[in-house]
């Protein structure tokens, strides 16, 4: 009988989750060379590269935690990765939109990077209380913390801070 204080995940969803860091870094090469370098299919390569980054930090935000946590934990340990994650696909695709030039890009880049801001300084509240917060969610937190800076760049050239 199944355990029922954690949640296994399918076959699929561990197999995924083992792929999601290779997946990054295949997705952030490509958005790299394909914004640096500027090949003929470089709007292609950026769409894909960044909806897929996306994708994945969205998934990443809905699995499961690696271990129960406690009741005073559920706030960092389930609600600060799921925002995270949710607002970093976000603020990724509203830079997709801002580097495609389309409508949208500016409400985009600041939802995302306002909860992103918010989430970090909830992490770094979180992590100065407990230190097995800052050891559970610093990747987490990286990963968002490079996101947000994305985004702070992109609302600047979109001229928001003049």
């Amino acid at each position: 009988m199944m355990n029922e204080s954690q949640p296994r995940p399918t076959p699929f969803v561990a197999r995924l989750e083992r792929m999601y860091p290779i997946v990054e870094i295949v997705c952030v090469a490509l958005f790299l060379v394909a914004l640096f370098v500027q090949p003929a299919w470089r709007n292609d390569a950026l769409a894909a590269s960044l909806t897929v980054l996306a994708a994945v930090f969205f998934l990443r935000a809905f699995s499961p935690p690696k271990k129960k946590p406690e009741e005073t934990d559920i706030r960092t340990h389930v609600l600060l990765p799921k925002l995270l994650g949710i607002g970093s696909s976000v603020c990724l695709i509203g830079f997709l939109f801002y580097l495609l030039h389309l409508e949208g890009a500016d409400q985009m880049l600041l939802i995302g990077t306002g909860t992103l801001a918010g989430c970090l300084v909830g992490s770094i509240m979180a992590a100065v209380k407990s230190s097995n917060v800052l050891e559970t969610l610093l990747p987490l937190i990286l990963r968002g913390a490079a996101v947000a800076a994305l985004g702070v760049y992109g609302l600047y050239r979109l001229g928001l801070f003049n």
